[in-house]
């Protein structure tokens, strides 16, 4: 396994990272996942539910969204970042089904996710590294991903909600100057809905998991702009409005907030 030049950018909060990792692949229902994950997993989705359905539609969109890379937008190399644990749909798999010239590195910065992915997927199409998502410059220095035939297509689930905007921007930045002309870029993160309750979501998770932060589709966009990127979706904040009484049902159905997505091409 490439240990990759991001290892010495990891954070200082392993445990942090696993926790997350797990309970997203518990809510996802994926087979990596410790009584105690589920647990936390239910009582995430007991308070809020649709909270684990908004997890699966996300890998569903990024599966999706790379096969389509590969297939009309000319992607050759992938790079999943951070991979978490195994769970259907694995985002990087249609997308290396849709062409046999397509290769694919696949990074995370917890030691026990990396190994599971090396087993499952490691071999002459995929490799596998340690790395932190907002280490661009160690992740795209390694040899795993320095590799891979262009242009790429970086998938980031999740990722942008462990970070503080100022971080996730800088990492959104920084992939913009690294990655070759006409590259995709492809990122899910969860958005606070509207009302006082707007944060709740995200205030389990942080007393049950780990750190999260809740980023609007404006503020994502405004990132992505000031990256440079070119917008292909747009995000969408979901806003309920007053007096629109339908709309407010439908949004007590969900929980208060949504897992957002946005898809970027690198400029030529």
């Amino acid at each position: 396994m490439d240990q990759g030049a991001g290892v010495a950018g990891l954070s200082s909060c392993p445990q942090e990272r696993r926790r997350t990792a797990r309970a997203l692949s518990a809510l996802a229902g994926g087979p990596v996942a410790s009584a105690a994950d589920r647990e936390i997993a239910a009582a995430i989705e007991a308070r809020f539910p649709g909270t684990g359905a908004q997890v699966r539609e996300a890998r569903e969109f990024h599966s999706l969204a790379a096969e389509r890379a590969v297939r009309e937008q000319g992607a050759r190399g992938l790079l999943v970042v951070p991979v978490g644990y195994p769970c259907d749909p694995d985002p990087h798999a249609r997308a290396l089904a849709a062409d046999p010239a397509a290769r694919c590195a696949l990074a995370d910065p917890d030691e026990e996710a990396a190994l599971i992915a090396g087993a499952k997927w490691g071999g002459e199409r995929v490799s596998v590294l340690r790395s932190l998502a907002s280490d661009a410059a160690g992740l795209m220095g390694s040899e795993a991903a320095s590799g891979l035939p262009a242009p790429l297509c970086l998938l980031l689930p999740h990722v942008a909600s462990m970070l503080p905007p100022e971080v996730a921007a800088g990492m959104l930045a920084a992939y913009a100057k690294l990655l070759p002309p006409g590259s995709i870029v492809i990122l899910s993160w969860w958005a606070p809905g509207g009302g006082p309750g707007g944060d709740a979501v995200l205030a389990l998770w942080r007393e049950l998991v780990a750190p999260a932060w809740g980023h609007t589709g404006a503020d994502v966009a405004g990132w992505l702009d000031a990256a440079g990127l070119e917008t292909l979706r747009s995000p969408r904040d979901v806003r309920v409005r007053p007096g629109r009484a339908w709309l407010e049902a439908e949004y007590a159905r969900r929980p208060p907030g949504r897992m957002m997505r946005a898809i970027a091409r690198v400029r030529d």
